[in-house]
């Protein structure tokens, strides 16, 4: 027995109390049909830095912040335990997604988004119908992949949070269905646009930031994984272990190349490039310690390329380490503060989550235990109120995935079932 004694095993019964908490929480339609639930909402802060003023709105139909990525969590928990209420809601949940996802305005659409879009809900879809046994799910994906197919030929970005990059993974995931082996070729068109696209300089790439990103963002291509060469460069890195073609992996080793060169050995950081506006802080070098952005998901990034370019396993595993020892510092010191963000896009849960999964894929347990240790200090904070802080300004109640209780229930269940829940911040093919 390790110094937490049998902590995760508690997890899964705190982890199954989310879950019951969210079945009694869901609203239904009048048909028993579709679910969703009320969050607070990320417009409460309109402006960085700004007051705070508490608002609750309805969850959209995506992965990221709305009831695809709640009914992931609860279908992947249902498996666990045989919660035929956790089955019902995930059902409901994703199919109030789809439902909602297909009659969106054109305006509002994203289909290439993993996170916000139809390639995202698509590849929830799968999983909620693999994990309830539900498979005629997989006739509503044929729609969305329609729309996915269509959006491609259109303006898109290419990062991962918003485009190409955090599309391709999932393809190649649904990709290897027999009804869906098409969306490998999509995935590779979209990595020959990456290509296509990049700005060469020797054996470093680089991507304009507003075709990348979005307008507003900065001047410079950013770091990390979410918005930065990480994500980019892993999926590249994921086309070449697919096709072994040599401009993936030209592409992906250079991604990293230009994140390597701007990594900050005193702070064991790379910087923050946005621009000031966007990202409200005070002049000088800013550094964020996040899934999203800063050494977390650049561990991840690293991590998941050990297994994809086995040349270089050595520098992916030297770059994993420095980033997971901040990560791990991190977690060490934001989980001194009583309420601190829980979530796991930019919280404890993703930071410990990215921790963990180091520490398995590394086999080093100095990462395994703070990992255990801040799960373990959460739910002695939050499992028995069920207040868990969420990734809102206001820390305000939120049900989602990445922002909410959906996602510390999975981070969780990670901790008993490391090898039999995949992890959520990667999409793995």
């Amino acid at each position: 027995m390790n110094e937490f004694g049998d902590a995760p095993a508690a997890f899964l019964e705190v982890a199954a109390g989310i879950g019951r908490a969210l079945c009694r929480e869901a609203h239904w339609d009048r048909e028993g049909r579709w679910c969703n639930w009320m969050g607070r909402s990320s417009r409460e802060m309109t402006r960085v830095g700004g007051p705070i003023t508490p608002t609750a709105i309805a969850l959209g139909p995506d992965v990221y912040g709305g009831s695809a990525g709640v009914a992931l969590f609860l279908a992947q928990l249902g498996a666990v335990t045989g919660d035929e209420e956790c089955r019902r809601t995930a059902l409901g949940a994703i199919a109030r997604s789809i439902r909602q996802m297909t009659h969106r305005p054109a305006a509002d659409a994203v289909p290439l988004s993993f996170y916000a879009g139809a390639v995202g809900l698509a590849y929830a879809a799968h999983r909620v119908a693999a994990l309830t046994e539900v498979h005629a799910l997989d006739d509503d994906v044929d729609a969305l992949l329609t729309s996915v197919e269509r959006a491609a030929a259109d303006p898109h970005l290419l990062d991962l949070l918003g485009g190409s990059a955090g599309a391709i993974p999932a393809l190649l995931s649904l990709a290897r269905v027999e009804r869906w082996r098409r969306l490998r070729e999509l995935a590779v068109g979209l990595g020959e646009e990456l290509c296509r696209t990049a700005v060469r300089q020797g054996s470093v790439w680089t991507w304009d930031v507003e075709k990348a990103c979005g307008p507003g963002v900065g001047t410079a291509m950013l770091t990390g994984f979410g918005h930065g060469a990480s994500g980019l460069g892993l999926a590249l890195l994921e086309l070449y272990a697919a096709t072994g073609r040599a401009d993936f992996l030209e592409g992906g080793r250079a991604a990293f190349a230009y994140e390597d060169q701007l990594f900050d050995v005193r702070v064991g950081n790379w910087p923050d490039l946005r621009s000031m506006e966007s990202a409200g802080a005070t002049p000088g070098p800013r550094y964020m310690v996040a899934w999203c952005h800063g050494a977390p998901g650049i561990a991840l990034a690293r991590l998941r390329a050990l297994a994809l370019d086995a040349d270089r396993r050595d520098a992916y595993a030297a770059t994993a380490r420095a980033a997971l020892d901040t990560t791990a510092a991190a977690l060490e010191r934001v989980a001194q503060h009583p309420r601190a963000d829980a979530s796991l896009c930019h919280g404890l849960a993703g930071l410990a989550e990215i921790v963990l999964t180091g520490g398995d894929w590394l086999g080093e347990d100095n990462y395994r235990t703070p990992a255990l240790a801040a799960a373990a200090e959460l739910v002695a904070r939050h499992a028995v109120r069920g207040d868990w802080p969420s990734g809102m300004a206001s820390l305000g109640p939120n049900p989602s995935l990445m922002l909410g209780t959906a996602g510390i229930g999975y981070h969780l269940l990670r901790h008993l079932l490391l090898r039999q829940v995949p992890a959520v911040l990667l999409t793995l093919p």
